[in-house]
């Protein structure tokens, strides 16, 4: 038995990875590596094929949609500046990074090994803008005097947003003009106050908010929420509702 086992070895070869045969010898992926990637709009993505084996073989990525050849090894083939092949020298790790990320780079992209008959390895990429929206409802009416507390939560981004800007009228929130308006920004939660102390008429306006991340960062991408700020006596709500609360959401 151990004779036959022997010459088994002798003839085929065995991986040094215990109960793994090493494909004989032959290129082959890293079927660990993630194949699905989502990545924000203006912000970098990274394709990383791994393969093991490779020997003098070369490694291409392929964009699947018109078959064009973005690189061959490190050498990029395309005329756009922001495909680029990366590869650490005596690794087994190519990556194709696309930055910035446009929407119109999401799709199928094809890691390829120049192997008879070749190998390939599919991977999707999408590109998501981020949104944002404030979670007050659609309209305050705020007694003048009153601290105001806006909160803002930004959506379907794979990652947390740099900062958040806060809007009045189209308008950044200008916290120099104005004593007393502070953001306090929470990666973790991926949300950001606006807190506006001691409100005076002027304040009010539509107020909206947008992750820097987003498509146009100084544009608002969210929803809109409209400010009134009223003295006491011009502010339509019930005895009750004006009485038991700084910040009073009157019904329509």
């Amino acid at each position: 038995m151990w004779v036959a086992f022997i010459g088994f070895v002798f003839l085929f070869g065995v991986s040094a990875r215990p109960g793994h045969w090493d494909h004989l010898g032959q290129p082959y992926f890293d079927n660990n590596t993630k194949r699905e990637v989502a990545a924000t709009i203006g912000k970098a993505a990274f394709l990383l094929c791994r393969v093991r084996n490779l020997a003098d073989k070369s490694v291409s990525w392929i964009r699947k949609r018109d078959l064009h050849i973005i690189s061959v090894g490190v050498h990029t083939y395309s005329g756009d500046g922001r495909f680029v092949s990366l590869h650490p020298e005596g690794s087994d790790e190519w990556t194709l990074r696309i930055s910035p990320v446009k929407p119109a780079d999401s799709g199928a992209y094809e890691c390829q090994v120049s192997t008879e008959p070749k190998i390939s390895l599919s991977f999707r990429l999408s590109v998501v803008v981020s949104k944002a929206e404030i979670l007050n409802g659609n309209e305050l009416f705020v007694r003048s005097g009153s601290d105001i507390n806006l909160t803002c939560v930004t959506k379907d981004a794979p990652e947390a947003p740099s900062f958040i800007y806060w809007f009045r009228d189209k308008d950044v929130v200008n916290y120099a003009q104005r004593g007393g308006i502070n953001v306090l920004t929470d990666q973790k939660t991926r949300t950001s106050r606006l807190l506006i102390a001691r409100a005076i008429p002027q304040d009010s306006g539509n107020y909206t908010c947008a992750p820097s991340s987003s498509v146009k960062p100084k544009k608002s991408t969210g929803n809109l929420i409209r400010m009134v700020v009223k003295r006491l006596n011009e502010l339509h709500c019930t005895a009750l509702l004006c009485t038991s609360a700084e910040t009073i959401s009157c019904p329509q």
